[in-house]
C-alpha cells in the first residue's frame, strides 16, 4: 500500500475493498508474540484507514495459519477471519505456469467461491496471465465477482451466519464509519 498508493485509490474507486493480511507477512505469524501481532495488524489497518471510507474488517493470517490467540485478537477487534476455498489453492506462488493456474481454478469453480491468489512475493507474470483466461472465462459461465462482503451478506451459503437482523449489528461485516 505504501509504494502504491495510485493502485491502491484505482482498486477502491472500482468498488473492491481491502482486507487486513499484515504489515510485512511473517511467516512465523502464529508463533509470534502479542505485541507483534498487535503491530503487525494495526499497522496495516491504520493503513486502510486512510484510504477505505467504510469500515471492512476482513483478516487473513498469513498461510491461513490459525491459532487461539489469533481467533481471539480477531473476534475481539471485530474481525471477520477469511481464508479462501478449500480447493481453490492454485498455488500460484511456485510459478506453476498461467495454464496450469487457470486450469486448475476452472476445473475446480464453485459458486461462492473464494480463489487464492497473490499479488506480490516476486514476479506475478503467470498470475496475470491466468486471470486473462479465467476472468472472461467465469463472466462466460455466468459467475459475478463479488467483494467479500457482498458474498457473506448474500450468497445462500453464507447468510445464515449474517442476518440481516439490525439487532445483530455486531455480526455485520462493514459498517460506515461514525
Amino acid at each position: 500500500m505504501k509504494n502504491n498508493p495510485d493502485i491502491i485509490k484505482r482498486e477502491i474507486k472500482e468498488g473492491h475493498e481491502l482486507g487486513d493480511h499484515t504489515y510485512t507477512h511473517p511467516h512465523n505469524f502464529c508463533f509470534s508474540s502479542k505485541r507483534m501481532f498487535s503491530k503487525e495488524v494495526n499497522k496495516t489497518e491504520q493503513m486502510i484507514q486512510k484510504v477505505q471510507h467504510t469500515e471492512v474488517k476482513l483478516f487473513r493470517p498469513p498461510g491461513g495459519t490459525l491459532n487461539k490467540r489469533i481467533i481471539n485478537y480477531s473476534s475481539k477487534n471485530g474481525y471477520k477471519i477469511i481464508l479462501w476455498s478449500w480447493h481453490q489453492d492454485p498455488k500460484d506462488w511456485r510459478n506453476p505456469g498461467a495454464g496450469y493456474i487457470s486450469n486448475h481454478i476452472l476445473s475446480n469453480v464453485h459458486n461462492g467461491d473464494i480463489i487464492l491468489l497473490h499479488d506480490s512475493g516476486g514476479n506475478r507474470r503467470q498470475t496475470i496471465d491466468a486471470l486473462n483466461i479465467v476472468l472472461p472465462e467465469l463472466k462466460k459461465r455466468g459467475f459475478k465477482c463479488v467483494t467479500v462482503s457482498d458474498l457473506m451478506q448474500n450468497d445462500p451459503k453464507f447468510t445464515p451466519l449474517f442476518p440481516a437482523d439490525s439487532e445483530l449489528e455486531p455480526f455485520k461485516i462493514f459498517r460506515r464509519p461514525s
